[in-house]
């Protein structure tokens, strides 16, 4: 079964999504509470965000601001309670961007994520209510959002994996800050560790905003999360930005050179004329523009994903070193980079390592 993710506070605008869990084959919703952007000041935060029941206060610090019993229950029954009432599927807990265990914010967290569980539990939120609309059982997955450089410990790694092991959950939602094709050899290798460490509880793992780390992440069984059209790697928005000028950037994905481009940009339309898309939904020789840029990143992901999922271990990883190839000769003949192989090999081997599973993996 296919997910599709999308925040919380868009459901005032985007009640349709509310039907996927009813279509036919079934489509899973997870509706993210971006309890993090707390950490943001109110003046940062969309309307539709200020009016949830976590939204509109002052900025939070998870390191040092007080929260008492009650506010801390609301903060952990709340956004699961909302998407819940919105048909989602997969439910998440609440979470900031945090650091290490043992850290004054990650015990936070944790404290969060145990009333969220038990509050799960206790309102029987696995199963739908007697005569709902909506007759899909619920999933809770425990969210973990990383401050940059945390996993470049292995010791911040184990202690993570070791806290977030202990909880009793249906999967993980990770997300790491500077965990992107242009993340460090440290970052990479730590975060991908986490990741595989996770995986060894035997419950789903999704990273989310790994940009075009999504293809070994994939091809070491973990599950990726990434926009359609728009931003594609995690990170806080930055507090001091002024708001953005102008109609956004659309990204439109090309997995021939395993990157997104500025629909608008001329990268995006050198990439389109040296490799044409066959995906029907534009001009194959022009990037998409309007309403088929969504279509066709869905178009094109969800196919790269079926082939990276295809076969053993060893031929996916065969079939990852011929996409990186053939990305690299059309990327130099356009003059458009690429992650390297490196990068993909330092993913791969982070999770097989966290797994004991190196030697088969190589």
């Amino acid at each position: 079964m296919t997910t599709t993710v999308s925040p919380l506070h868009f459901m005032g605008h985007n009640r349709e999504l509310a039907l996927f869990a009813t279509a036919t084959p079934p489509t899973g919703l997870a509706l993210d509470p971006m309890t993090y952007l707390r950490q943001l000041p109110a003046t940062k935060r969309g309307k539709a965000y200020r009016l949830q029941t976590f939204g509109g206060a002052a900025a939070f610090d998870p390191d040092r601001d007080a929260i008492d019993l009650h506010g801390l229950l609301r903060l952990a029954e709340d956004p699961i309670d909302a998407p819940r009432g919105h048909g989602g599927t997969l439910l998440m807990t609440s979470y900031h961007l945090c650091g290490a265990a043992g850290t004054r914010g990650r015990s936070l967290d944790l404290a969060l994520a145990a009333a969220g569980i038990d509050h799960f539990q206790s309102e029987r939120i696995d199963q739908p209510a007697e005569h709902a609309a909506i007759q899909v059982p619920r999933e809770l997955f425990a969210t973990v959002a990383i401050e940059r450089g945390v996993v470049s410990s292995p010791n911040a790694v184990d202690g993570l994996a070791s806290a977030y092991g202990a909880l009793e959950v249906d999967g993980y939602w990770v997300k790491i800050e500077g965990f992107s094709e242009h993340g460090t050899a440290r970052e990479l290798h730590g975060g991908a560790a986490l990741l595989g460490a996770l995986s060894e509880t035997g419950r789903s793992v999704v990273c989310s905003g790994a940009g075009a780390l999504h293809l070994a992440l994939l091809v070491s069984d973990i599950a990726s999360s990434i926009g359609l059209g728009e931003a594609e790697r995690f990170s806080m928005p930055d507090a001091a930005a002024p708001p953005p000028k102008g109609p956004r950037h659309r990204l439109a994905y090309h997995p021939a050179f395993i990157h997104s481009f500025q629909c608008a940009a001329s990268p995006a339309r050198r990439a389109f004329a040296a490799a044409p898309c066959r995906c029907g939904l534009h001009p194959e020789n022009l990037p998409p523009a309007g309403h088929a840029v969504d279509e066709h990143c869905a178009l094109v992901r969800t196919r790269e994903a079926r082939e990276a999922a295809a076969g053993s271990q060893e031929e996916r990883r065969e079939w990852l070193h011929a996409t990186v190839a053939l990305a690299s000769h059309l990327g130099e003949d356009a003059s458009i980079d690429i992650p390297s192989r490196a990068t993909f090999e330092t993913v791969i081997d982070g999770i097989g390592h966290a797994r004991g599973d190196l030697a088969q993996a190589s």
